[in-house]
């Protein structure tokens, strides 16, 4: 019986994880309809929040010319779905006792960091996002 519990907390941590990152998606849609009350900076958060937290598929090395993509749209969809799969996996794993009070702002405070970190790293390799915007 403590087994299947067990695995009740794994998967409620790894929903809260994957419901926060997935509404990451909504922001384009609050920026738009939304731009005319929302401070210029975060109508831009809101708005380019999916490519900076899904990079793989936009990732380019600059030179003084031009600039080229890192990956491929194949094998920038499986490195998302890999990246973002060990973080839920590991987010799981340390929240599989937490409550769902204090879960909630931890998977978004994950989330932020692992964005933040991610875009460390690779400004580190002199790789950077290009954003697609109008």
């Amino acid at each position: 019986m403590q087994s299947h519990a067990k695995k009740d907390h794994y998967f409620r941590a790894a929903s809260v994880f994957l419901a926060c990152l997935a509404s990451v998606f909504a922001g384009p849609f609050i920026a738009i309809y939304a731009h005319s009350v929302l401070p210029s900076g975060l109508t831009n958060f809101l708005f380019f929040g999916p490519q900076l937290l899904f990079p793989y598929e936009s990732l380019v090395v600059r030179s003084p010319n031009n600039s080229r993509l890192v990956f491929s749209h194949s094998v920038g969809l499986i490195l998302t779905f890999v990246h973002w799969g060990i973080v839920t996996g590991l987010f799981a794993w340390a929240a599989r006792r937490s409550t769902l009070r204090y879960t909630i702002p931890s998977a978004v405070a994950t989330i932020l960091v692992v964005g933040v970190a991610m875009h460390v790293a690779f400004g580190v390799f002199g790789v950077s996002v290009e954003l697609d915007g109008p």
